[in-house]
């Protein structure tokens, strides 16, 4: 009885949290349903209500007790029926985003341990992404409130109708003039060597900070702001990045959609403006140039922003054009849902704020997310492996390759133990995880049994068994060969014939010398001159054996084969 009226007792004490008065609301729909999004002007924080979250948190005025607060509820929402435990994490769950504050002792250090525990979060998600590293920024409202009546004129329908017709015409010669573009591409290491490594990082770097601005200007011109602004590291290439999330606060999902998309267009537009300069250009550092910017933003257009499984502009897309807010965090929780159930026996708690329709199409989305995020650190990790090799630098891109996987691992371990060890009633399936372990065995074997390549560079020389080399030591130009590679060849065979017209001209000067020494020799002896006959006779013995010797090297440019066998080379 002391329990049961101490628990009525606790319901009925008021609930000292009220609704702050400077939160601005903007009632959105989406699929038909209203939700409230709330911006904290202080902490620049944007948040997307529930009606039950919003009317609960427009109820807490400090006075009503939790009883009263499930009434009024009720009174609002009839179709809604919530019970006291659901009421108290949605009033927990509202304190924690900061949107009540406390008339009692003790709420500035509620809200310094939140803000600190809100720190050591972000501190926590730079540490574990190296290749995504996010820098604390400025408030670029000022600036972009003179930039934008500068650039008014870029959003007219008509500047638009004829920007993408200049996009289209480029995209067209770009088309037709493939197999010359092709032909001008660098090859990989040639591309990503210096200093043109140096321009790639320069190029990215400019091209997404206009790609930023593009979307703090269109945030502005559809009646948004923008507060933050600050430099990011991606794949240790200098970015930008630029909140929109003032864009939450617009009604038409449209508008929010062309915010999304105005950097990919500002880029688009660019990439549009390089492809003509390339073409009517020769080649130097300015066609070399614009060569990086169209590689620059095609390449991340593609396969970073607009890709909806990447949490880039692609995704918000996505998500304001489905109309689902939140789309990737409900996609992975359903996703860890149906690993506890089907894998661990672990039955999900009813959520008021799921999806209750088309939840196997969030569980695939969330899988094809977690696949791409898989294959883009690979890619990331041989590109850098790559670059590097050439610097006998490759141990810097194995080591960020080890950290990168053992991160994701590391958390994807963390979070099933956090599913597992959550307090629960009912025990964990035995069958199911048996099952669960026996296929992630056998999954591991499969892999392991998969044999995979393994290169290694070295120099070698690959030499024929029991080879025999045929060469001549006489140059010489080569005139005839009448046999090929794969031929059969016998013993003394002609291979190949060499001609050195210098051998051939002092042969014949040698010829006529000791024709020469031999008319001297006979002259000497009708005269009976000894000593001419001899040195005559000397003469021409000379003259002989040089004679001998070039004819060996003559012999010698008729290359023959030493045994019987086979051409090889």
């Amino acid at each position: 009885m002391s329990s049961a009226a101490s628990l009525t007792t606790a319901n009925r004490r008021p609930i000292p949290l009220q609704v702050r008065d400077d939160l601005i609301f903007e009632r959105i729909e989406y699929l038909g349903i209203s939700y409230w999004v709330v911006k904290d002007p202080v902490g620049l924080k944007y948040f997307r209500l529930q009606p039950e979250q919003y009317h609960a948190l427009q109820l807490l005025n400090g006075d009503r007790h939790l009883e009263e607060l499930r009434d009024a509820l009720h009174d609002e929402l009839p179709t809604v029926r919530l019970q006291l435990s659901d009421i108290q994490h949605l009033i927990t769950d509202l304190h924690q985003k900061g949107l009540v504050f406390s008339n009692r002792i003790g709420q500035g250090a509620s809200l310094a341990k939140l803000n600190f525990e809100e720190k050591k979060k972000k501190l926590f998600n730079t540490m574990r992404s190296l290749l995504y590293v996010r820098l604390p920024g400025w408030d670029p409202e000022a600036v972009l409130a003179r930039l934008y009546p500068l650039v008014r004129w870029i959003y007219h329908p008509t500047t638009v109708t004829l920007t993408l017709l200049f996009v289209i015409s480029s995209w067209v010669l770009l088309a037709v003039q493939f197999d010359t573009f092709t032909a001008q591409m660098p090859e990989f290491q040639q591309f990503f060597s210096w200093p043109n490594l140096l321009y790639l990082w320069i190029t990215l770097g400019t091209c997404k900070v206009i790609h930023e601005f593009g979307h703090g200007l269109s945030c502005k011109h559809f009646g948004g702001e923008c507060h933050a602004m600050g430099v990011m590291l991606l794949v240790f290439s200098p970015c930008l990045y630029c909140d929109v999330s003032d864009s939450w606060m617009l009604k038409s999902k449209w508008q929010r959609i062309a915010i999304g998309a105005a950097g990919m267009y500002i880029e688009v537009v660019i990439s549009a403006i390089a492809i003509y300069i390339w073409w009517n250009t020769q080649s130097g550092l300015i066609h070399h140039l614009c060569l990086n910017i169209f590689f620059v933003t095609t390449i991340t257009t593609v396969i970073w922003n607009a890709n909806p499984l990447m949490r880039f502009d692609g995704y918000y897309m996505m998500s304001d054009f489905l109309e689902i807010p939140n789309l990737r965090p409900k996609a992975d929780r359903l996703l860890r849902d149906w690993f506890g159930w089907y894998c661990l026996g672990i039955e999900a708690k009813p959520d008021p704020f799921m999806p209750e329709s088309g939840r196997a199409g969030f569980v695939m989305f969330a899988i094809a997310a977690g696949l791409y995020r898989w294959f883009i650190l690979a890619a990331i990790m041989v590109f850098l492996y790559t670059v590097l090799k050439p610097y006998g630098l490759q141990s810097i891109g194995i080591a960020l390759a080890v950290v990168s996987i053992v991160t994701i691992l590391f958390n994807l371990v963390l979070n099933i133990y956090k599913q597992v060890t959550a307090p629960r009633i009912e025990p964990l399936s035995r069958p199911k995880i048996a099952i669960s372990l026996g296929l992630l065995v056998t999954v591991i074997a499969c892999t392991m049994a998969v044999p995979l390549p393994l290169h290694i560079e070295a120099m070698f020389l690959i030499e024929p068994h029991d080879v025999r080399h045929v060469y001549t030591p006489v140059p010489g130009r080569l005139e005839n060969r009448p046999v090929q590679p794969g031929d059969q060849v016998t013993f003394g065979q002609t291979l190949a014939t060499l001609t050195n017209p210098a051998l051939a001209l002092e042969q014949l000067r040698l010829e006529q010398q000791e024709k020469v020494q031999l008319i001297r020799v006979s002259v000497a002896n009708a005269l009976e001159d000894r000593s001419r006959e001899e040195l005559a006779r000397a003469n021409r013995e000379s003259a002989r054996t040089q004679l001998s010797e070039f004819q060996k090297q003559i012999e010698r440019m008729t290359i023959t084969a030493p045994c019987a066998g086979t051409v090889v080379a």
